[in-house]
């Protein structure tokens, strides 16, 4: 019968505490000695730019999806992840991981890198759609973004270590 203490400064409060996550790069890393402050900052980062890559890989599907009606749903799906994951590298490369360099060799080896990692996740996401759309009646849209966001996690670690070359918890 008591009243809430969550108040308009509150979600504020909580609100700067997140956006303060993203200021620890590489450019202040000395400011910062914490280890996990740095290491969810990368990954808040990381999962930032995977919500876009969510929102771009939702928007392609459905939009390959309405414009070729007689296209499989899967093929959609599967043209989404494409567009998704392209862009995913260069927002990550550039702002989550904070590599500025461009050279073509070094950035084509990381790119292939970045795929193919994405790629488990991509393996398992449209496998994922198919298991939800045909024996469990999921909506579609649903069930796309259930399955992106079981292919995350892995995505994230495995790209952290061995694209971008950093240690796991810094």
């Amino acid at each position: 019968i008591g009243n809430s203490k969550l108040d308009a400064g509150v979600v504020i409060d909580y609100l700067r505490a997140v956006l303060s996550l993203y200021r620890y790069g590489k450019s202040i890393r000395q400011k910062e000695r914490r280890t996990s402050v740095r290491f969810l900052s990368k990954a808040g980062r990381f999962y930032t730019v995977g919500a876009s890559g969510l929102i771009i890989n939702y928007i392609a599907s459905l939009l390959f999806n309405t414009l070729a009606p007689n296209l499989w749903f899967l093929y959609s799906t599967i043209i989404g992840i494409l567009i998704s994951m392209t862009s995913n590298f260069f927002l990550n490369k550039l702002w989550t991981f904070e590599d500025r360099k461009f050279s073509v060799k070094k950035t084509g080896i990381q790119f292939g890198m970045f795929i193919g990692f994405s790629s488990l996740g991509a393996v398992i996401q449209p496998l994922l759609v198919y298991v939800l759309v045909e024996n469990y009646n999921m909506d579609y849209p649903l069930s796309l973004i259930l399955a992106v966001a079981a292919a995350s996690v892995g995505n994230f670690l495995l790209n952290k270590k061995w694209t971008f070359k950093e240690k796991i918890w810094s």
